[in-house]
Parts: structure tokens; C-alpha cells; sequence
């Protein structure tokens, strides 16, 4: 399993437990002193004259050629006078003649020396190129490995419970029941019907007389009854008696071993990456708040970046907001094992870093470190890993960024000298239909354009021309020329491009 930590580096990062001084290329100086008795002062002379040169020689890595001036002859003996046994690495002495030369070569450490350069007031080459308000944007991924160390985890839980005892439990019964039951039931019906009639009659005068009579009568009757009767008796008796004894034991471990390593890796190769950028005397800072204004969310690794075509609109982004310089950069880190003889757990790290410019999208300096460790713990040994890792790419990328701020200020001195007095362009003109008319028109313009104290024909080549002109004008070769052109058909639609003494002029576009 990966974990990847987005850091934010504030610059570059480094390497392993390696001297610091051994990042640096070689340098070597030669002195030499009239041989005479006194041998010892003779070898003297000749070595301290050769540490001069050698101070000379690494100024001239740092400052470059055209800044040896800002040394004094005082201040090159006084730095002559640091350098350690220690540093040199060879040395070997020769008679020629009346002449004893000693030649030395040295390891010097560049950021020590930029240090001891800057304590006498000489200047950086990203200090006078403004570097220092012009940060370096860093961004770091970190990927940690996890650690699968067997044999010492990162955490044993035992447990261990016993439990004894007794219990006793009767649930019997014993019921008797009598139950009786009775019922009865009785219905009885009558009916009784009569009827009756009379009738009479008499008439006097001693005769007549009636008499009529009637009678009937009925009668019905209807009796039912019924009786039921039940009895039950019930005896239950149940038995349920338990009776139990226990002695239970519970034995159980939890083993938890090495998780991934937290940030603090990263962390610490940060400060390892910063402290070692600071000794270059370059500026970093933070790329977190600018990344998240410009992807609001979860932070962008830098291969998220990489593979997600966002890096030319994040360097756009980065120029509008000031930040002419990105660095972007990976660490890996893996667990090794146990050292078979020491017992101490090993790593692996590789760390690849790059720096940009944001506005041209330039690669101004690049690095790759890889390396090994051993620790009594993992996790001491991926911080350890770490900040060598982190110190040895500043000691690389350092110097290539310095260098990056010395052409600069060389292109603004070229640039300044080549304002204020003559200085020799590269011509060239390009054209789908450069004729002989349109090639002599230009020679002509070019003879009589104040500021051109002479040019030369390098040759021609299908539809390309090329000329050397040493010029001095006010006003920019390119823009002179279509001054003196614009009204020639031929050139109507001229297009220009200029550069660092190099001019093209397009007749139908570049």
C-alpha cells in the first residue's frame, strides 16, 4: 500500500549521508614561486599561489568570468587562506627551469563558498538578478511504502481471561385438578279454545215461546326437557431439576504491524530541501495557497498535474499571480527488510525533482537522488533517508538555479551594452519569393540606416538569407529596418522576430 502526502516543498530536495562538499565538481589552480635555497618557503610560495587559483576557479563557477573583478587581491588571499587540508583531494609539484609549480585540485563546497563570498559583500547571481522577490514555488509527492517488519511489530495486545463456577436450577411441578360440569334445559307449551251461544224468546196472550242454544270447546298441550352432566379430575407432576459447574479460560493476542509512514517523512525533507536551498542563497515558498486558488478542492499532486495536461495552465496561472519559477518534484521511499548483521531495519528512497520557468515552460534545472538507509526503527530510517535525499538535491539543483539567474543578468548586460553602443546582430531573411530585386533592396536599406557601421553576406540558401551587421542605433534594428521598408511592396507585409542579437525578418510570415 501508497500513501502519497501532498507536500509543499519550499524548494528542491536532497540525499544520503554523503559529505556535502563531495556534490561539487572538482577545481584545480596551479601556482608557481622562483626556486631558490630556502626549499620549504619555495613550496610555500607555489601551494599558496595555487589555493589563489583555486579561489579564483570557484568564483568563477559561482560569479562566472565576467565577475572576477569583485575580487580584490586581498579577499583571494583571504579565501585562499580557508581552504582546508581536507578539501584538496591531489596534489603534485614540478621543477621546470628556475620555477617550482605546484598544482592543486580541490572539492569546494559551492554553497559554503557562495556564503564566504557573500560575507565580503559580493553578491549572488539570483540576489543581483532579483531573486530574492522572486520565489520559488515548490510542490512534493510523497510516496512511503509500508512497513512489513515480521519480526519486530508495531504493536502485541494479549488477553487472557479465566472464569470458574457453579449454578443450580429447579423449575418442578406438582398440580392436582378436580373439575365438574352440569346443565339443563326444559320447554313447555298450551292452547285452549271455547266458544259458547244462547238464544230465547216468548210472546203472551198465552202463546208462543222460542229458545236456541250452542256450545264448543278445545284444548292442546306440549312438554320437553333435557339434562347433561360431566367430571374430570387431573394430576400433573413434572420434574426439572439442572445443576452445572464451569471453568472457562479465554486466551487471545492482537498483532499490529508497521503502518505506512505519516507525513512527518515529508516533513522533514522539506526543512532538509529548504535549509539546503537557503545555503544557495534561493528564495522559496509555499505552492499550496497559490495551487488552491487555482484548482479549489483537495490539493493536486504534482504528477496530477503532470498527467492531467494542467501544468501549462497552472504556469499561465503562476505568471499572473507573480511566481515566475515552479519546482515540482516525487519521493519514494520502500522498506528494505532487517540488516542481516546489524538487525536494524533498511530503506530504499529515490527523489526526482525539476524546476520551471513558468512563463517560457523552460526546465531550468533538474535532478535525480537515490539512496540508502539503516535505523534502529523504520520510520527513523525514512526521516533519515529522507533529508540526506532532500540535501543532496539542493546541492545539485541549487547550483543549475544560481546559473539560470547568471545568464539572466547576462542577458540584461548584453542588453544594456548593446543600447548604449554598436554591437554585431545575426540577420536573416526569409521569403517565399526572395528575389534578386528584394535581396538588393535590403542590402540598400541596410547601407544607408543610420547606426550600421558595417555588414557582411554569410550566404543564401533557397529562400533564406543571412547577413552579419554591427549596429549601434537608438531604435531597434528590426524596427529601423521596416521604417526604411514598409514602402517597398516586396516588404509590405514583413514580419519581424528578435531575439538576443539575432534578428528574422519574414517577408509572408514566420
Amino acid at each position: 500500500m501508497r500513501f502519497f502526502h501532498p507536500a509543499l516543498i519550499l524548494f528542491a530536495t536532497a540525499a544520503l549521508a554523503t559529505p556535502l562538499a563531495a556534490q561539487d565538481g572538482l577545481v584545480t589552480g596551479s601556482g608557481s614561486a622562483p626556486v631558490t635555497r630556502d626549499l620549504n618557503a619555495v613550496r610555500t610560495h607555489a601551494e599558496d599561489a595555487a589555493k589563489a587559483e583555486l579561489v579564483r576557479a570557484a568564483a568563477r563557477q559561482v560569479l562566472g568570468e565576467e565577475r572576477l573583478s569583485e575580487l580584490s587581491p586581498e579577499l583571494t588571499r583571504r579565501l585562499a587562506s580557508l581552504i582546508r587540508p581536507d578539501m584538496i583531494v591531489d596534489r603534485s609539484s614540478v621543477r621546470v627551469g628556475q620555477e617550482f609549480r605546484t598544482t592543486l585540485s580541490a572539492r569546494i563546497d559551492r554553497a559554503w563558498f557562495q556564503q564566504q563570498l557573500d560575507d565580503a559583500g559580493i553578491r549572488s547571481s539570483s540576489d543581483r538578478g532579483g531573486g530574492q522577490a522572486q520565489l520559488i514555488l515548490v510542490l512534493l509527492d510523497e510516496a512511503i511504502g509500508t512497513a512489513q517488519d515480521f519480526e519486530r511489530p508495531a504493536e502485541v495486545v494479549t488477553e487472557y481471561d479465566r472464569s470458574t463456577g457453579a449454578s443450580f436450577s429447579d423449575t418442578s411441578i406438582l398440580a392436582y385438578s378436580d373439575r365438574s360440569q352440569s346443565g339443563s334445559s326444559s320447554s313447555s307449551a298450551s292452547a285452549s279454545s271455547g266458544r259458547t251461544s244462547v238464544a230465547g224468546g216468548y210472546s203472551d196472550a198465552y202463546g208462543s215461546g222460542a229458545a236456541r242454544g250452542s256450545a264448543s270447546g278445545s284444548s292442546a298441550s306440549r312438554n320437553r326437557s333435557a339434562s347433561a352432566s360431566s367430571e374430570a379430575t387431573s394430576l400433573v407432576d413434572r420434574t426439572n431439576v439442572q445443576a452445572s459447574q464451569h471453568d472457562d479460560v479465554r486466551y487471545r493476542q492482537r498483532v499490529t504491524y508497521q503502518t505506512a509512514s505519516t507525513s512527518r517523512t515529508g516533513q522533514a525533507a522539506m526543512a532538509a530541501l529548504t535549509e539546503g536551498m537557503i545555503r544557495h542563497d534561493i528564495s522559496t515558498s509555499n505552492a499550496i495557497p497559490l495551487l488552491g486558488r487555482f484548482a479549489p478542492g483537495p490539493t493536486p499532486l504534482f504528477s496530477d498535474l503532470q498527467n492531467s495536461g494542467q501544468m501549462s495552465g497552472f504556469f499561465t496561472y503562476a505568471q499572473a499571480q507573480s511566481a515566475p519559477f515552479f519546482m515540482g518534484g516525487q519521493m519514494r521511499i520502500s522498506y528494505a527488510g532487517r540488516h542481516a548483521a546489524t538487525g536494524e531495519a533498511t530503506c530504499t528512497g529515490e527523489l526526482v525533482a525539476q524546476a520551471y520557468s513558468t512563463q517560457t515552460a523552460v526546465n531550468i534545472a533538474s535532478t535525480t537522488k537515490d539512496g540508502a538507509m539503516s535505523a534502529q526503527t523504520y520510520e527513523l530510517c525514512a526521516s533519515r533517508l529522507s533529508s540526506s535525499l532532500a540535501r543532496q538535491a539542493a546541492d545539485t539543483l541549487g547550483p543549475q538555479i544560481q546559473n539560470d539567474w547568471r545568464s539572466r543578468s547576462r542577458d540584461r548586460a548584453a542588453a544594456v551594452a548593446v543600447a548604449t553602443g554598436p554591437a554585431d546582430y545575426t540577420l536573416t531573411v526569409r521569403g517565399a519569393n526572395l528575389s534578386m530585386a528584394a535581396q538588393a533592396d535590403l542590402l540598400d536599406a541596410l547601407a544607408g540606416l543610420p547606426g550600421v557601421e558595417s555588414h557582411a553576406f554569410l550566404g543564401q540558401s533557397g529562400n533564406q538569407m543571412d547577413l552579419q551587421v554591427r549596429y549601434g542605433g537608438q531604435i531597434p534594428l528590426h524596427l529601423a529596418l521596416y521604417q526604411r521598408l514598409r514602402g517597398n511592396p516586396a516588404f509590405a507585409a514583413m514580419e519581424t522576430q528578435a531575439g538576443r542579437q539575432q534578428v528574422t525578418l519574414c517577408l509572408s510570415g514566420c
